[in-house]
């Protein structure tokens, strides 16, 4: 009865899933490089127009005033350094299983098809695929996301022996959810900024800054910090903090 929307929804939310997942790395890229160009733009501010900037840019959490850096430089020297242990022990046992036969039952069978032990291909491309099949089929499971094991076990034509209503609600519900959190990345600052050419970019923010009355120290700074490309970073390096670096040069 619900074998062939069964089927239909899980190809449907895997469409979906992999829009979503580019969708999201275009948004954060751009806010990203947004967040970039007003935080050069900011260092060039008049320091009393600078809580106007933070407020107008919203980049309130990544900006600071002159004044509330000399205020927390104060309360700095006053505050303990020792005021961070706690418990991160326990990310193990916030994993849920399924409770539901059928999902374990999925998960059973699927394994046995793409379980890095049990491949017998000569194919290395492909073996990396089922690698990787694997292992995002265990984290849905270990997690209990029901909607995305029933997409990645389809992936090697796996599916419950008895198609019931619970997995359709299930697989409705994820499509809605997924169709909704998409249209809210759509309205995003980064989306917008990802549409812009160069030139409107750089129209953008310098009609956008005049328009609210923002005054610089260096007017020309603002095309040169947009003609600018941020500095690539590796993989899992942090930026650089230039605040803490000041504080250290002046002690």
């Amino acid at each position: 009865m619900y074998n062939q929307k069964y089927v239909l929804l899980v190809t449907e939310i895997r469409s979906l899933m992999q829009t979503h997942k580019a969708l999201k790395e275009v948004v954060e890229s751009a806010e990203a490089d947004l967040r970039w160009r007003l935080a050069e733009l900011y260092k060039t501010v008049n320091q009393e127009d600078e809580q106007k900037y933070i407020d107008l840019s919203g980049m309130q959490g990544f900006l600071t005033t002159t004044e509330t850096k000399l205020e927390l430089k104060k309360t700095s020297r006053e505050q303990s350094p020792n005021t961070q242990s706690r418990m991160l022990d326990q990310q193990g046992s916030s994993k849920k299983e399924p409770d539901q036969p059928w999902a374990k039952s999925l998960y059973r069978r699927a394994v046995k098809r793409c379980h890095p032990d049990t491949i017998r291909v000569n194919d290395k491309e492909y073996k990396e695929e089922l690698v990787a099949i694997y292992k995002d089929i265990t984290e849905a499971y270990s997690n209990n996301i029901l909607d995305e094991l029933m997409v990645e076990t389809y992936k090697v034509f796996v599916k419950p022996k008895e198609i019931i209503a619970e997995q359709i609600q299930i697989l409705e519900a994820s499509s809605k959810n997924c169709k909704k959190e998409m249209a809210v990345l759509y309205q995003t600052k980064g989306y917008t900024w990802s549409a812009l050419t160069e030139e409107e970019k750089e129209l953008f923010l310098v009609n956008f800054m005049k328009q609210q009355g923002i005054r610089f120290v260096d007017k020309f700074k603002i095309k040169e910090v947009l003609s600018r490309k941020p500095k690539a970073r590796k993989a899992g390096e942090r930026p650089k903090n230039n605040l803490r670096e000041r504080v250290k040069g002046k002690k």
